[in-house]
């Protein structure tokens, strides 16, 4: 599976969005534990409290590595992802679940963002997937927002008119602004069974309900972990970025796709927004 360079992917194009008066959800699988065999980063010991399913008994034994492959503060549900392929794998049969992550409010309590996974679990780990939706929720006039987004690292074939089996497109509303006026949201992309995993930022304006989708532009990495909001500057993301094998830097991006070097600056330490959990049972 080949990278499309960043610099040749045009980030300011503001992708349409699907707006629903009334979406059903179906309901989250169980809550369980695995882990794609991807070794570019060691894994920080992140607990992903921010992350809710249902709480159900296993009967299988979960595999060790079982954990998010990038150490980004806004951690996947890796033990849910990667156990319910466990199960798959070790019960020989495929089986399609639902996982919804926490919602979070947007500091002026104006809207409510969640996203939707769609894990088709096989029994052979290559050809599982991993699909997700990102849902905003306007809490004054009740509109719902469906977004679905592409891919803008791991380059499928032109064909492609949907998730392959092997791909991980997973989203993760990370942080709103200070302000309310952007959400930032983490998504992994990836193929299972190999070292092809990679972050990019997709901020959502709350003024034009549009979505851009950001990477560290002009730079050379096969891997780039989302850090969050600038703690230096309000308006730009971190990722720490690097070549396997070779030393990770830390770039910002700005809103413009504009990508300095920025070694001193550190992520925002906080959350803006409140999160509320809800188990899907």
């Amino acid at each position: 599976m080949k990278f499309k360079p960043a610099y040749r992917n045009s980030y300011n194009l503001a992708l349409p969005l699907i707006a629903s008066a009334s979406i059903t959800c179906p309901l989250a699988a169980n809550e369980v534990n695995l882990a794609d065999k991807i070794n570019l980063i060691s894994q920080a010991n992140i607990n992903p409290s921010g992350i809710s399913v249902s709480e159900q008994e296993t009967n299988f034994s979960i595999p060790s590595w079982a954990k998010d492959p990038l150490p980004s503060p806004y951690p996947i549900p890796a033990e849910w992802i990667f156990g319910t392929q466990a199960r798959s794998s070790q019960t020989k049969q495929s089986s399609t679940n639902y996982y919804r992550t926490s919602q979070i409010i947007s500091p002026d309590g104006k809207f409510a963002a969640y996203s939707r996974l769609e894990l088709q679990a096989e029994p052979e780990l290559p050809q599982s997937q991993v699909n997700s939706v990102l849902f905003i929720e306007n809490l004054q006039t009740g509109e719902l927002e469906e977004i679905n987004t592409q891919m803008y690292f791991i380059q499928l074939p032109e064909a492609a008119s949907s998730i392959l089996p092997g791909v991980m497109k997973i989203l993760i509303p990370a942080s709103w602004s200070k302000n309310g006026k952007y959400l930032l949201v983490r998504q992994l992309e990836g193929i299972f069974s190999s070292s092809d995993v990679s972050d990019v930022a997709l901020v959502w304006d709350s003024n034009t309900s549009q979505i851009k989708p950001l990477l560290p532009l002009g730079v050379e990495y096969t891997t780039a972990v989302l850090l969050g909001w600038s703690s230096a500057e309000s308006e730009r993301i971190l990722f720490r970025a690097s070549i396997l094998g070779e030393e990770p830097h830390t770039w910002a991006v700005y809103l413009n796709g504009q990508t300095v070097l920025a070694e001193d600056d550190q992520p925002l330490s906080i959350t803006y927004g409140s999160i509320h959990k809800t188990n899907w049972i």
